[in-house]
């Protein structure tokens, strides 16, 4: 089933999108009293790792067809829309791997030229999976929540919500330190992130966050450009097999390159997935029993009044 509703203006996606995500309809979220019984960062940040651990090693997305929908918005100085991109996907698993087919122009049918197009590229990766070909699936190193990128940050546990009908707990995120070891170049970006992640209590699965730069990230020393701003708000739809995929995205990123300045919004939605093929394992967690953050000490009982000794 594609995609038919047409989209927001471009002015108004990420208030689409923030509405969208914070809505009792769309995605129900109501905050639960405070407990002293909540897990501590350090247990759940750690479930977190070994759940992303377990997603690349069952190549969850590739499991699933799906369709995407991809809206980028090139937009003014002043935030004005400049140009508008709407592409709607089909996407399948090819011999293992994920394989998008575009099948959708800014709200039209391909041109015959086009769907020709796509359509050897489709036989190009069914030819590739069966002669031995086709790229090997690795883990994508760029998305995975390791140790190596959640030690850069101090996380704190601040609540607990409802989130799509499940417990939640939610944790702050803040780079340790300005000066945070640099190995490759894209540490310098990771480096400067800071935000909200909301927790499944039962998953250990980040099912909703909003990421943002705390400062612009130079490029080669501000010779060559900066990252200036780049915010990200996703969340994640529980499936019936008991894995999470991200259903909705929302970037907005301004560069700027050499004497250009950039501004560009992503919005992109996934929907109608489909198990193909058998099902992942279930995750099972090295501990289920959370550590949990000490209680204050009790104020001690007032005791009896001093009465004065008589002079």
């Amino acid at each position: 089933m594609l995609l038919s509703a047409s989209p927001p203006r471009a002015n108004a996606a990420a208030t689409a999108v923030v509405a969208t995500t914070n809505t009792a309809a769309a995605t129900p979220t109501a905050t639960l009293a405070k407990t002293n019984a909540w897990p501590t960062a350090e247990f759940l940040v750690e479930r977190v790792v070994e759940r992303s651990a377990w997603n690349e090693t069952q190549q969850i997305r590739n499991r699933y067809s799906f369709t995407r929908r991809h809206i980028t918005d090139e937009l003014t100085d002043k935030g004005l829309l400049k140009d508008r991109k709407d592409r709607v996907y089909e996407a399948t698993p090819i011999g293992g791997v994920s394989h998008s087919r575009l099948v959708l122009k800014d709200g039209q049918p391909l041109s015959a030229k086009e769907a020709k197009k796509e359509a050897e590229k489709e036989q190009k990766a069914w030819e590739a999976s069966t002669t031995g070909l086709q790229q090997p699936i690795t883990p994508d190193k760029g998305r995975s929540i390791n140790h190596d990128l959640v030690q850069r940050f101090h996380f704190e546990v601040i609540g607990e919500e409802l989130f799509r009908g499940r417990r939640s707990y939610v944790l702050t995120m803040e780079p340790k330190s300005r000066d945070l070891p640099v190995k490759q170049l894209q540490d310098n970006f990771f480096n400067k992130l800071g935000g909200k992640v909301w927790i499944d209590a039962a998953d250990y699965e980040v099912a909703k966050a909003e990421i943002s730069l705390r400062e612009k990230v130079p490029i080669l020393l501000n010779l060559i450009g900066a990252m200036n701003k780049f915010t990200i708000h996703f969340r994640k739809q529980r499936l019936p097999e008991g894995v999470w995929l991200t259903d909705r995205s929302w970037v907005d990123l301004e560069t700027r390159k050499l004497m250009l300045n950039s501004h560009v919004n992503h919005l992109l939605e996934w929907r109608d997935f489909k198990l193909v093929g058998p099902a992942p394992t279930n995750f099972v967690p090295t501990s289920a029993t959370p550590a949990r953050a000490p209680s204050p000490s009790p104020t001690p009982a007032p005791g009896p009044p001093v009465t004065p000794p008589k002079p």
